[in-house]
Parts: structure tokens; C-alpha cells; sequence
């Protein structure tokens, strides 16, 4: 099952690398023109370009980590119904006398 969603999870993670660059290369060009800003009267301009780049990577890591969550819950979801579905069944085969008891303590296994 994970599998099934490694690929939204490999964008969500691509989107969330490239907008942690755009925010270091952000900063990076706010620092080498760091005098030249201040000088100008521009400290304004440093902080509203930093905090939109924040921001940007803010919403991605946002929606890396609702998928990400996503994923582990279903998969967990998924692998609690089968292990009901496994017990189920060998409770069906002991209760129709195809299976000795003992092969309940085992069952949990199989998942």
C-alpha cells in the first residue's frame, strides 16, 4: 500500500526540497544586497520578500506533512482491517470445525 502513494509523496517532497531552495536563495540575495536596501530605506522590501518565502515553504511543508499523514493512515487503516479479516476467518474455520483452536494464537501473525 505504500507503494501505491510513493509517488504523490516523492512530488510533495520535490515541491517542499524546491521551496526551501527559493527561500535560501531568497535570503541569499536579500543579504548581498543587504547595504545597498538599508541605505535606501528599503528594510521594508527585506522583511516582506523573506516572510512571502517563508511563507511559500510554510504551505509546502503543510501539505508534504497532511500527506505524509495521510498515507501512514491509510496504511495503518488497511493493515487493521485485514488482521480483523484473518481473525474473522479463522474464527469462521474453528467454528465450523475445518481448524483446530490453536491456529487463532497464529493467525495474527499472517498480516
Amino acid at each position: 500500500m505504500p507503494n501505491f502513494f510513493a509517488k504523490l509523496l516523492s512530488k510533495r517532497s520535490l515541491e517542499y526540497t524546491q521551496a526551501n531552495e527559493r527561500l535560501v536563495n531568497t535570503i541569499n540575495d536579500i543579504l548581498n544586497g543587504f547595504n545597498t536596501l538599508f541605505l535606501a530605506n528599503f528594510a521594508r522590501i527585506i522583511i516582506s520578500k523573506i516572510n512571502s518565502a517563508s511563507d511559500d515553504v510554510k504551505k509546502h511543508s503543510l501539505n508534504y506533512s497532511k500527506t505524509s499523514n495521510m498515507t501512514e493512515a491509510l496504511a495503518n487503516g488497511l493493515a487493521f482491517i485485514s488482521q480483523v479479516i484473518i481473525l474473522g476467518q479463522t474464527g469462521w474455520l474453528i467454528l465450523n470445525h475445518l481448524t483446530p483452536v490453536g491456529t487463532i494464537s497464529g493467525a495474527q501473525f499472517f498480516c
